[in-house]
């Protein structure tokens, strides 16, 4: 049964496994737990995550004797990845704390190698890191690199260090960010996991816009769209999202209408997966295109969808990293009482970043006459000009610049038309 589901053959598996069970005595503690464990990671290979999660469950069944620890403990992280699939990131963090149990009862010491400990203590950092517990992430994320480190795997390593990579980003240093990314640029390029490949390059993409290195997310998303050899990579819901996101950022027209296909193809069909976590990124996402592209209503309606979706789990850091754009449009939500609670915890982990100066903190929202008439101060129109087009008086126009240039902190038409751009409030 084992080696068949090594090769990820799962009719024979569960041939095997059905007489293997028979025949074993049902208090067998040798291969009873690591059938079932085997069974489960075929079943998850195969996308039957019900099947997967009730063998796990069955080697939890076994978990009270000491011989099965170790199974416990895979079983228990293969339930939090299951859990977070689906974007239960609370049942994950339940799964992942009683992982972590077994690994610090002293009757374990000695029994689980080291990188196995480090795995647990960085998917735990993940946890806390999306939640925006900042301390308690880089407390984690550094025992998980540590452990990961002294235990030399390779797939442990590759994720502590793009962890690493975000923690510093959302800190607001870019020279650390970036000097861990290195470090795990050689592993993803020799490692065989192309899972992590995805990874890395939404995490290259997120170094990149910090950076405002736009040139390089122009070259990488047009690379990615032309050379078929990248077809496969373009399958993954990682790779999607990062792309979606980088052709909001280029924001041309037609940029923006491959970005549309892109992440209502990947919501459609995570949505039918079951896939909760893409699917509130991707409806982030389209609400950050569909504002970009002065389709408001549409905006505020996606907005909201993706956080009745992610206000139960406690999701912070999906929405905080999407940047000052995404914290525009969550002000402008809650101005019109868009889940005003949720909204007002969010923002004020934008207030909170490091990362966000104080001349960056989101300004008070402007109001449509004030856009229009920002709009055509960016073109270069003159107060009577734009006086004339709107027809109003050029004393009406003045009054309102000037308070656009209060709620913009700025002294100046090139200083607010700069800030507004900044903040994507115009093109």
């Amino acid at each position: 049964c084992m080696m068949a589901c090594s090769v990820d053959n799962l009719s024979q598996a569960l041939t095997y496994a059905g007489q293997a069970l028979e025949a074993l005595p049902e208090d067998d503690l040798g291969y009873r737990p690591s059938i079932y464990g085997a069974l489960g990671d075929t079943h998850r290979k195969s996308g039957d995550w019900q099947a997967a999660r009730e063998c796990y469950l069955k080697v939890l069944d076994f978990s009270q004797s000491p011989r099965v620890r170790i199974q416990a403990v895979h079983a228990y992280g293969a339930l939090a990845d299951l859990a977070l699939l689906q974007g239960r990131l609370r049942e994950a963090d339940d799964y992942w704390r009683k992982a972590l149990v077994i690994i610090r009862d002293q009757a374990s010491w000695g029994n689980f190698q080291l990188p196995a400990i480090g795995w647990v203590y960085t998917r735990m950092g993940e946890l806390f890191y999306e939640r925006n517990e900042l301390t308690q992430a880089r407390e984690y994320l550094t025992r998980g690199l540590e452990y990961a480190q002294m235990g030399g795997d390779v797939r442990a390593l590759i994720a502590s260090y793009l962890d690493a990579c975000q923690l510093k980003l959302a800190e607001g240093d870019l020279p650390a960010a970036g000097a861990n990314l290195e470090q795990a640029r050689p592993m993803v390029e020799q490692a065989p996991f192309p899972e992590w490949t995805s990874r890395f390059e939404h995490v290259q993409l997120e170094l990149w816009l910090a950076q405002n290195e736009l040139r390089a997310v122009v070259q990488w998303a047009e690379t990615l769209e032309q050379n078929q050899n990248l077809v496969v990579e373009l399958e993954s819901a990682t790779i999607r999202l990062a792309l979606g996101r980088a052709l909001i950022e280029i924001g041309a027209p037609h940029a923006l209408g491959r970005a549309k296909k892109i992440l209502e193809s990947l919501s459609e069909s995570a949505q039918k997966e079951g896939r909760m976590g893409v699917v509130i990124e991707a409806l982030a996402l389209l609400a950050l295109l569909e504002w970009k592209g002065g389709a408001r209503p549409a905006a505020l309606t996606d907005l909201e969808q993706a956080l009745r979706l992610a206000q139960p789990e406690g999701y912070v850091r999906l929405f905080v990293d999407l940047g000052l754009p995404m914290g525009r449009l969550l002000q402008e939500a809650h101005s019109r009482q868009v889940m005003p609670e949720t909204i007002t915890n969010l923002l004020s982990a934008f207030h909170v970043e490091p990362s966000i100066r104080e001349e960056s903190l989101l300004p008070e929202p402007l109001t449509n006459r004030e856009l229009e008439i920002l709009e055509r101060i960016a073109a270069g129109l003159t107060n009577q000009e734009i006086a004339e087009e709107l027809v109003i008086s050029s004393e009406t126009v003045k009054k309102h610049a000037g308070n656009i240039y209060s709620k913009l902190g700025v002294n100046s038409r090139t200083q607010a038309v700069a800030k507004a751009k900044a903040l994507n409030w115009i093109l």
